[in-house]
């Protein structure tokens, strides 16, 4: 799922309506972009839905939403969600004009440094 201000757009389906929605998000002029993968808890709707499709939901809070381990429900297989996200992100985030404006508002130049490098250390999800 993507957050746009407060509107959400799914990212579910097949891989070609995943690349179209990453596409859309690409042709705006947001500054900065999110994407996270939709968690199914044990005890919600959500949960139920994913045992529908026989899927078994998440009980652990403590599961980190930027690993590569999650709970698909899409037909798409995990490695290859995982690697629209990444190259999503990387396309986005090294845009050369979202880079300059980036670098140019952002307050502190030393904590964008740091985000740079917590970054590509999040880029190693296996594909």
């Amino acid at each position: 799922m993507t957050s746009i201000r407060s509107e959400t757009f799914t990212i579910s389906g097949t891989s070609e309506e995943m690349k179209m929605t990453v596409d859309f998000i690409f042709s705006s002029k947001l500054h900065s972009l999110g994407l996270f993968v939709v968690t199914p808890y044990e005890g919600t709707e959500l949960g139920e839905i994913a045992r529908q499709m026989g899927r078994i939901p998440v009980n652990d809070f403590c599961m980190g939403y930027h690993t590569k381990e999650f709970v698909n429900l899409t037909d798409v297989p995990a490695k290859k969600v995982n690697r629209i996200r990444r190259n999503a992100l990387v396309r986005f985030y090294l845009n050369p004009f979202r880079m300059f404006f980036f670098a140019r508002d952002f307050p502190s130049k030393w904590e964008l440094v740091k985000l740079v490098c917590v970054f590509f250390r999040r880029m190693r999800w296996r594909s």
